[in-house]
């Protein structure tokens, strides 16, 4: 396209500046329909076989600006592709100042190398090497020799790790520049460091293995033959591997456009278009997924363990008076030593930081104070209350808005002081599940993205003995089902006032429930007794105590039995340390009507377990501590 031609697509006054340069209005940031002073853009006819613009205002994109008056990168060029001038030969790049760079670095963050990209009058120009300092100074390397196999990796590697990790999904991209787009979106990308190729050589078994285990894989068809022969065998090469994976072309049709012209073009993530044709045809019946012997099993990381589980929320019921928050910021107040709340143990990552968010039950002095008192170091507890973001809900905004405010304060901890201050008016009914549903699910997507771990409190109904604690909460109990852990504080029916009793009544998948423990307050201190029995029984009763040995085996073989079958010697041994003989264990078991049984096996001396009644869904493959 010759300069008078892309001037023309620029509508309004043109001011002439000097032969070959103009100033006009840029679309992007003076198109607004309303009137404007004069134009701020710049346009001129470069020597390099080029033209360009420029907004001097507000320095709108460059692909933003041509993209608003219907123009491309490739429209720039000066003559079409037929007319270019050959390559010169003698071309030297400018190194210390090239039109784009990405760098390159390794799984733990080092900088290893640097792409770069030159506009020149022949085209585009693609180099890569290496810069002195990390990255910060002068080109040393132009060639990768020295790098070997370190030479092939996928850009971004830390978001792959980081996709794999909360099992988020992954796009494959041809480019950095789509791959940077996609991170701005606080979305996962990545693409290798050679580009594409008809034949998908240039995605390697290595890159295969390293995207392995994210949630979902979605590959990026770029709009021309070589984009879209590229992800089709991409795709085979993945589904080779028993990676199931998507292929998407932007919304786009124009010739050569990416996910970086996409998002440009006011495109959303939603917006990119299935591309069953590439996948070898309509999808039919579901979508599945597998994992192929190269599998690394997940290992859950707390920041209390066993009860507050990284990336998850848990939930945190508390009886009227028991001191619910007391015992969030005592735990608050733990973690900024980088301490167990109740082992004291020194924690693996150190000190954590906590987000407290409140509608201003307490004043944040008030907090604060019993944070202090606990051993609260300072600046590692944090408020939002109704002074910092008045009206804070949890609908898609305002979860936003604390997923950014976790990310950029380093916030391993979220207090939600109520959960259910924050719900009001976006749950429209909070006793039927399927309202509760999203608000919840929109939690736990923040808490997997950013590692945090969210100890959601909430006011109990009255009488929470003799209450089980799937009925506890306030509101349905999807509120339950959809967090990966509950914590039950319930005053100690023999020391109601003065003691009270956490019991972890819900695990989850890879997440054992936690022994109870007990604590109460001298002054605004949280001290924990230790030693104190459980006094309540799975369905919130209180246990009573044993006056025969009948009844005391009954009471032992229930707490073994509560959370799934065991091998009936370990029954029978814990019984006879109480002295508890075996026609008595029988008498007690014939009372509970426990079933003794035999997993399937080929071995003849297959040990005999025990389970309650209604534990027939059990999974025999579990571990029983």
């Amino acid at each position: 396209m010759t300069y008078a031609e892309g001037l023309s697509r620029f509508p309004g006054k043109k001011r002439t500046k000097s032969p070959g340069k103009h100033a006009v209005q840029c679309p992007v940031c003076q198109g607004d329909g309303k009137k404007h002073g004069s134009g701020h853009l710049l346009t001129w006819e470069g020597t390099d076989g080029w033209w360009h613009v420029k907004c001097t205002i507000e320095n709108c994109d460059e692909v933003a600006i041509l993209n608003a008056v219907g123009l491309t990168q490739e429209d720039r060029c000066l003559e079409d592709k037929s007319k270019r001038p050959e390559r010169d030969d003698k071309w030297k790049p400018n190194w210390e100042q090239p039109d784009e760079r990405y760098d390159y670095k390794d799984g733990e963050g080092k900088y290893l190398f640097s792409k770069v990209k030159f506009y020149c009058a022949w085209g585009k120009e693609m180099r890569q090497c290496i810069y002195k300092g990390g990255g910060g100074g002068r080109p040393v390397a132009f060639e990768l020799r020295g790098l070997g196999d370190q030479a092939k990796i996928l850009y971004r590697l830390g978001l792959v790790h980081e996709a794999v990790k909360s099992g988020s999904t992954l796009y494959l991209n041809e480019g950095e520049k789509a791959v940077d787009v996609f991170k701005s979106k606080r979305l996962f990308a990545t693409c290798g460091p050679d580009g594409a190729d008809d034949a998908g050589d240039k995605w390697l078994d290595k890159y295969t293995a390293l995207v392995h285990g994210v949630g979902s894989l979605v590959i990026i068809a770029d709009r021309d033959e070589r984009g879209e022969a590229y992800a089709k065998n991409v795709y085979r090469k993945l589904s080779a591997a028993g990676i199931e994976a998507r292929i998407l072309s932007p919304a786009l049709e124009t010739k050569g456009a990416d996910a970086f012209d996409h998002f440009q073009a006011g495109f959303e993530v939603d917006d990119f278009i299935q591309r069953p044709d590439l996948m070898g045809g309509p999808q039919k019946g579901l979508l599945t997924k597998t994992h192929s012997e190269v599998f690394e099993p997940v290992v859950m990381e707390h920041l209390v363990k066993p009860y507050l589980p990284k990336g998850k929320c848990v939930l945190f019921d508390a009886d009227g008076g028991t001191g619910k928050t007391t015992m969030a910021v005592a735990w608050a107040a733990a973690l900024s030593r980088g301490v167990h709340p109740l082992t004291f143990e020194s924690l693996p990552g150190g000190p954590v930081k906590t987000l407290y968010l409140h509608k201003g039950e307490d004043s944040d002095d008030e907090i604060e104070t019993v944070y202090r008192a606990n051993g609260g170091q300072p600046g590692f507890l944090h408020y939002v209350g109704e002074d910092q973001a008045p009206g804070l809900k949890f609908d898609k905004k305002g979860l936003r808005l604390v997923q950014e405010t976790i990310e950029e304060g380093g916030f391993g901890l979220v207090v939600v002081d109520a959960l259910f201050y924050f719900i009001n008016g976006v749950v429209q009914d909070a006793s039927k599940a399927l309202d509760v549903v999203d608000v919840v699910a929109g939690m736990n997507r923040v808490a997997m993205l950013t590692g945090a771990t969210f100890l959601n409190i909430r006011h109990t109904v009255k009488g929470v003995v003799n209450t089980a604690a799937s009925n506890l909460g306030m509101g349905s109990v999807q509120f339950r089902n959809s967090h990966r852990g509950q914590l039950v504080a319930r005053w100690h029916p023999e020391h109601k006032g003065h003691m009270v009793v956490v019991t972890d009544e819900k695990g989850s998948l890879l997440n054992a429930r936690g022994t109870h423990f007990c604590y109460r307050r001298e002054g605004n201190e949280v001290q924990y007794v230790h030693g104190i029995d459980d006094p309540f029984q799975q369905d919130g009763s209180v246990k009573k105590k044993p006056s025969t040995k009948v009844e005391q085996a009954e009471a032992i073989i229930n707490d073994m039995l509560r959370d799934g079958p065991r091998l009936s010697t370990e029954i029978f041994a814990a019984c006879a340390v109480e002295g508890i003989s075996e026609r008595t264990i029988g008498s007690a078991r014939a009372n509970l009507k426990v079933i003794a049984f035999r997993y399937p096996s080929r071995d003849p001396d297959r040990p005999w377990y025990s389970k309650l009644p209604g534990q027939d869904d059990y999974d025999p493959e579990k571990d029983h501590d």
